[in-house]
């Protein structure tokens, strides 16, 4: 009691002050965890070594660094918060880059989840800093008490450190760090690299390529299947469509009734249609990544483009169609240097890049809708621009969709169906079907162009989605994380191909990465195929598979079993499904969180699972191998892999 009569009125209200900042950091609430707690506490312990020393020096000085610190820790708690909100992890100075991209990202604040949690924290902190201001007192220094406290929270400080720095290398070396909310504070997290440090050519890793290669590579009798396979043809144009946070739930043909897709639904049911086909991750250009290039951009830090230049080895579909004679486009409504594609799409091969930034925009007069140019004014561009190289040199052509962009509260331009404003759903999830109805509308439009242009005879048209958002209709808010993430990570996956004649489904698991193979094995180009690990998805395998990544969080689906981290205490806002076990300091085997089920039907028609036995491997593979194509793509053609013989 002595010490703290010594620090005076000021010093206390300091403490509450940021002990109030640290400790409701959790969206409001004391972190349960205790790796989130101790990280909390890290941080309290160091906001007040700073406040100590400068109550030694002047009030001046004093009143600076107190408001400052608020400010700074309240600015990083709220903006976390809500990058939580969309991506389910926390950002760090890795990722600050990308907040100056496109101002149009401060559009969805508007939609913030935790506005009154982080107006009371607010009010709450600045409160107590502001009566710490008014009972100033300097402490003198040096003093025995003043010695006292710099020693005990030197100490604190250094040690929690120090402890938490290992545990981030001990899940860094089991390949699942992530910025979880249960594990880091807000605050702390901004300043924790989530760069892997996991070995490279670990015989784990080589072995998970094996396993998993050899899963896909197994193919099983099928005829009917087999017959369905269309003519392949070296001279067919490919274009890729990955439409924006469209989830296949979203499409009438998935169960969503009245549906408010028709026209992606008549595409589904006469072409091609893949029906359990998963996204890889969370996140746009990771999704696209996966889309050309067959490989997993770990999920728990930055994307593959943010380090264009530390690239040594990534082989993708563009560069090898490029080698062959192809000319390779992209298009995108937005800036070049958002997720810096500018400088990372030539390294994936392509030759032609199409940014419509805000003075390109204004230049043609396109439209805009949310983040940048409406969809619908690029198909149109698109296609005028790929109908003028018909009869040259093949193409493959990407275009990634941003109009419906979360927070999809914009103005569409076109009718969208009424009945959607009578649903008794959320504002958010309402604007969500909205997007849904553009995204088939601006689809439509560019579908009968296409039907009506030369390059319906000789063009394979591929439309997918890069993710889906974490985001649900009333029925699902209280279902199980494993029906949440179905609905998460199946996407659409439909393909027209010119030689086929009706519809062809395949129910087979399958991911973005099975796309480069597809495609290659549709353009009879089976010589590249053994260059990704992903199937073609035209020819059955005997145990199809996907791995799905979010924010450090695994689940993997072999068949019809279905592997995620354990499912317990999944509820909440927050959906932390390994909250409980990423919340403890250390994991000693990744083993502890894996949990199995059987898949019995769709899951998204009605189907269900049922608990099996776990055959305590699944994770371990899929993070192993996730870390092992990490490992190559920085480390050379060697990394990743070692010689098990």
């Amino acid at each position: 009691m002595r010490f703290l009569s010594y620090l005076g009125k000021h010093f206390l209200y300091a403490i509450l002050a940021f002990s109030v900042i640290a400790g409701f950091s959790y969206f409001g609430a004391l972190n349960p965890h205790p790796s989130g707690l101790l990280s909390s506490l890290h941080i309290l312990f160091g906001s007040l070594i700073l406040l100590l020393l400068a109550s030694f020096i002047s009030f001046k000085v004093y009143a600076t660094v107190l408001i400052s610190l608020c400010i700074f820790s309240l600015s990083l708690t709220v903006s976390n918060w809500w990058y939580f909100q969309y991506f389910q992890t926390y950002f760090n100075y890795e990722v600050l880059a990308l907040a100056f991209e496109s101002l149009d990202s401060f559009r969805s604040f508007s939609t913030f989840e935790s506005k009154t949690s982080a107006v009371t924290l607010a009010l709450a902190s600045f409160l107590l800093a502001l009566l710490s201001v008014f009972n100033y007192k300097k402490i003198e220094f040096p003093s025995k008490s003043a010695n006292i406290g710099v020693v005990f929270l030197l100490f604190a400080f250094v040690t929690s450190g120090a402890i938490l720095s290992k545990s981030f290398n001990h899940y860094r070396q089991l390949s699942m760090f992530t910025l979880a909310p249960s594990y880091v504070s807000p605050i702390h997290a901004f300043f924790v690299s989530s760069q892997s440090t996991s070995p490279r050519g670990t015989e784990g890793q080589s072995k998970a390529e094996l396993l998993f290669e050899s899963l896909n590579r197994v193919s099983i009798d099928d005829g009917d299947f087999e017959a369905d396979k269309p003519t392949t043809r070296n001279n067919f144009n490919v274009v890729v469509i990955a439409i924006e946070s469209m989830r296949a739930s979203l499409l009438g043909m998935y169960g969503t009734l009245p549906s408010v897709t028709p026209a992606l639904d008549k595409f589904g049911e006469q072409n091609i249609s893949v029906r359990n086909f998963y996204a890889n991750t969370n996140f746009t250009v990771k999704g696209e990544t996966a889309i050309w290039c067959g490989i997993f951009d770990q999920s728990v830090k930055p994307p593959y483009s943010k380090f264009s230049s530390e690239i040594k080895n990534l082989r993708c579909l563009p560069e090898i169609l490029a080698e062959n004679g192809y000319d390779t486009l992209y298009f995108h409504g937005n800036s070049g240097r958002f997720y810096s594609r500018n400088e990372y799409l030539p390294i994936v091969g392509f030759d032609t890049l199409e940014f419509f930034d805000s003075d390109r925009r204004a230049l043609l007069n396109m439209p805009e809708i949310g983040w940048g140019a409406s969809d619908e004014s690029i198909y149109k561009y698109m296609l005028e621009e790929l109908k003028k190289r018909d009869g040259g040199s093949p193409f493959f052509a990407h275009f990634t969709t941003i109009t419906s962009h979360y927070p999809f509260h914009w103005d569409w331009g076109v009718d969208t169906p009424n009945f959607i404003d009578q649903l008794d759903e959320s504002t958010l999830y309402k604007n969500y079907l909205k997007s849904a109805s553009y995204n088939d509308y601006a689809f439509s439009q560019f579908l009968k162009a296409f039907q009506e242009s030369p390059l319906v005879e000789n063009t394979i048209l591929v439309v997918t989605a890069d993710h889906g958002i974490w985001y649900f209709p009333e029925s699902l808010q209280s279902s199980s994380i494993v029906k949440r993430n179905e609905t998460f990570f199946r996407m659409p996956l439909f393909i027209y191909h010119p030689d086929i004649v009706g519809g062809v489904e395949i129910d087979q698991v399958s991911s973005q990465i099975d796309i480069p193979p597809t495609l290659l094995g549709l353009l009879g180009m089976d010589q590249y195929k053994d260059q990704f690990i992903g199937k073609d998805m035209m020819r059955p395998v005997a145990k199809p598979w996907a791995v799905m990544m979010k924010s450090g969080e695994l689940t993997i689906r072999v068949g019809e079993q279905l592997c995620s981290m354990s499912v317990e205490d999944c509820s909440g806002a927050h959906q932390e499904c390994a909250a409980k076990n990423y919340g403890e300091i250390f994991l000693e085997d990744v083993s502890d969180l894996e949990y199995c089920e059987r898949v019995k039907g769709d899951i998204l028609l009605g189907g269900v699972v049922e608990p099996v036995e776990s055959q305590k491997g699944w994770l371990a593979a899929g993070l192993d191998l996730v870390a092992s194509h990490n490992a190559r793509v920085f480390g050379g053609p060697e990394s990743g892999r070692v010689d098990l013989e």
